[in-house]
């Protein structure tokens, strides 16, 4: 299994040993910050597969820091702590990205928890492109750094396109998966692909094959 690397900011010391304690046990490679701008001095120098950030912090709070982090990295997943009368901040900044939050004091099943979602989320990030990645769990494409929500349709043909990369998906194929109908128009799903290529916004990466049907190179 990967040893996975966490970003842990929190100025509270005495919390901070004992949750630092319980990653380590967990197999986490801790990188430890006290404020804010001591987390974004680690981001530059480490490769950080999960942020866990608290929002009350000296110097640069969780959530400004986060802002900063998401304006070139919209894809690790970030939890939260916040105390709860902070909390009501925190959900309104779901522009964020904020993969889950815990509220003080949290309990080791909570942080547990929180933590297996990061891991899955991280894990279900498939790269399509460069700069462009699918999140298998939320049907949402990730191009820039921003986030762009499919169709379940355009979901299903990107997921058969990237399963059966580099080959070609037939009509056939493409009717069954995608519609689960086998009289679908061409004119149909002509106007998908042109509506998924639009989203990616990347030319080169999804390819017609002669009238044969599609495929997709990935980079």
């Amino acid at each position: 299994m990967k040893n996975y690397t966490i970003l842990y900011a929190e100025d509270d010391l005495k919390l901070a040993n004992q949750v630092i304690d319980l990653l380590e046990l967990l197999d986490f490679k801790v990188f430890y910050a006290k404020d804010g701008l001591s987390a974004l001095e680690i981001i530059k120098e480490e490769k950080i597969d999960i942020l866990l950030l608290d929002i009350s912090m000296p110097r640069l709070d969780g959530l400004k820091l986060l802002e900063q982090i998401r304006q070139n990295d919209n894809k690790t997943p970030a939890i939260m702590i916040t105390a709860l009368s902070d909390s009501p901040t925190l959900l309104n900044a779901v522009e964020l990205n904020i993969c889950k939050y815990l509220i003080k004091p949290f309990d080791r099943l909570k942080l547990e928890l929180a933590l297996d979602k990061a891991i899955k989320q991280s894990n279900n990030l498939i790269k399509v492109s460069n700069n462009v990645y699918l999140n298998m769990l939320t049907n949402e494409l990730l191009v820039n750094n921003e986030l762009k929500k499919l169709s379940k349709k355009e979901f299903l043909l990107l997921e058969i396109l990237l399963k059966s990369s580099p080959n070609i998906v037939d009509f056939y194929t493409i009717c069954e998966y995608v519609y689960n109908d086998y009289n679908v128009s061409s004119d149909a799903i002509k106007s998908l692909v042109k509506n998924l290529r639009k989203k990616i916004n990347y030319k080169g990466i999804i390819h017609n094959a002669n009238a044969r049907g599609y495929y997709i190179k990935t980079t």
